[in-house]
C-alpha cells in the first residue's frame, strides 16, 4: 500500500515526458513547426529579392580598368553610397580617387586593375569605416609590390587605415576631404587628380549670337548637389559686347540650373537648363538705358581637359530674355514664335578654384 505523501511527491511535469502526449504537447510542437516555416519563407524572400544595383559612374580610366571595375561593382551585393571614380596611371600604380554623393573624397595608389575593382566595390558598399581586422601580409605590403593583386581583407585593411576621417569615413590617407573648406585629414597633402569642372570653377568666354555680333565675358559656378550624373548648380556670369553697329551693351546675370553630365576619360558633355535674372546696359550713340531682365536658357557643351586643372569647352546656347519671369518662361517655350529665342555659340577655357 503506497503512502499518500509517496504518491503526492510525484512531479507534475511528467505529461510532457516521452510517454504522456497529451493535447498541450502536441500544440507547443505545432506551434513550433509554424514558426519555423514562417522563419524559412522569410528567409526565402529575402534572399530571393533583388539587391540594388550600385551607382558608381567610371569619369576616367584605361579600359581595362574600366571593364573590372564594372564587373567587381556589378557582383556587390549591398551599396550604401553613389560614387564617381578616376584612375590614372602613374608610376607607383595606379592612383585611384573617387567622390561620393556627400562630396568626401576616397583615395588609394593600388598595384592593378583587380584591386582597383575590389577597392571601388568596397567604397560603394560600405556605409561607414571598412573592416579593421589587421591582413596577412599587412597593408604595406600590398602597396610595395607591384604586379601582385591584393586580396579583399587586404584592400579593407588598407581602406581602413590611419587618414580616416572622424565620423567613421573611410578616405585615403593624405586625400583632402571635400567639405567646402580647405581643411585636410592627418597626415597629408596629397590633393585630388586636378579636374578643370571641379565643384568651383570659373571660365572665359567668347560667343557669337545669331545677329553676328560678338561678346566676351567670365563666369563662375558651383554645384550644390550631385546624384550620379545629375547636377544642381548655381553660378553668375558677366559679358560684355564691344561697340558695334553704334551699340554696346554690357550684361551680369545670376543663374540657378539643373544638368545632365557624361565624362569620358578627358571628355566631358553637359546637357542643362536655368532660370536667371540680372541688369543689363545697353550704350548708343546719344543715350544709354539700363533694365533688369530675367532669362530661360537650354544648352548644350562638350569640353575636354587640356592639361592639369584647364579645360576647353564650345557650346550652343538658346536664350530668351524678358523683362518678367514668366513672360520669358512663356515666351520661351511658345515654339510656335522662333524669333522669341536666340542662339549663342560660345567658346572657352575654364578651370577650377
Amino acid at each position: 500500500m503506497t503512502h499518500p505523501s509517496t504518491q503526492s511527491s510525484t512531479p507534475p511535469t511528467l505529461i510532457l515526458g516521452s510517454r504522456a502526449r497529451g493535447p498541450l504537447h502536441r500544440g507547443a510542437r505545432g506551434l513550433t513547426l509554424t514558426v519555423a516555416s514562417l522563419v524559412g519563407a522569410v528567409g526565402v524572400a529575402r534572399a530571393d529579392a533583388p539587391a540594388p544595383t550600385c551607382a558608381v559612374e567610371v569619369a576616367r580610366a584605361p579600359d581595362e580598368v574600366r571593364a573590372t571595375i564594372e564587373a567587381w561593382v556589378a557582383e556587390e551585393p549591398t551599396c550604401a553610397r553613389s560614387l564617381m571614380v578616376r584612375v590614372d596611371v602613374e608610376s607607383d600604380g595606379l592612383h585611384i580617387v573617387a567622390v561620393d554623393d556627400l562630396h568626401r573624397v576616397f583615395e588609394r595608389t593600388v598595384p592593378d586593375a583587380v584591386s582597383v575593382g575590389v577597392l571601388v566595390a568596397s567604397w560603394a558598399a560600405s556605409p561607414g569605416s571598412l573592416p579593421s581586422e589587421p591582413p596577412e601580409p599587412p597593408a604595406a605590403a600590398v602597396l610595395a609590390a607591384p604586379g601582385t593583386a591584393a586580396t579583399l581583407g587586404e584592400l579593407s585593411a588598407i581602406a581602413a587605415a590611419p587618414g580616416a576621417t572622424g565620423d567613421g569615413e573611410s578616405v585615403g590617407v593624405g586625400a583632402s576631404v571635400d567639405d567646402g573648406g580647405d581643411d585636410m585629414v592627418e597626415g597629408g597633402a596629397v590633393q585630388p587628380a586636378p579636374d578643370p569642372w571641379g565643384r568651383w570653377r570659373v571660365a572665359a568666354t567668347t560667343m557669337l549670337d545669331e545677329s553676328g555680333r560678338y561678346h566676351v565675358g567670365a563666369r563662375g559656378a558651383t554645384t550644390l548637389l550631385q546624384r550620379g550624373r545629375w547636377s544642381v548648380e548655381v553660378g553668375a556670369g558677366v559679358d560684355f559686347q564691344p561697340r558695334q553697329d553704334e551699340i554696346s551693351s554690357l550684361r551680369a546675370e545670376a543663374l540657378a540650373s539643373g544638368a545632365w553630365t557624361w565624362r569620358r576619360d578627358a571628355w566631358r558633355a553637359r546637357i542643362g537648363l536655368a532660370l536667371g535674372v540680372g541688369q543689363g546696359r545697353e550704350s548708343y550713340p546719344d543715350m544709354t538705358s539700363t533694365s533688369t531682365h530675367y532669362a530661360v536658357e537650354a544648352g548644350l557643351e562638350l569640353g575636354r581637359q587640356l592639361t592639369g586643372r584647364w579645360g576647353g569647352f564650345v557650346a550652343l546656347d538658346v536664350r530668351t530674355w524678358r523683362d518678367g519671369l514668366g513672360t520669358a518662361i512663356h515666351d520661351a517655350t511658345n515654339f510656335d514664335d522662333d524669333s522669341a529665342r536666340q542662339r549663342i555659340w560660345t567658346a572657352g577655357i575654364a578651370t577650377a578654384l
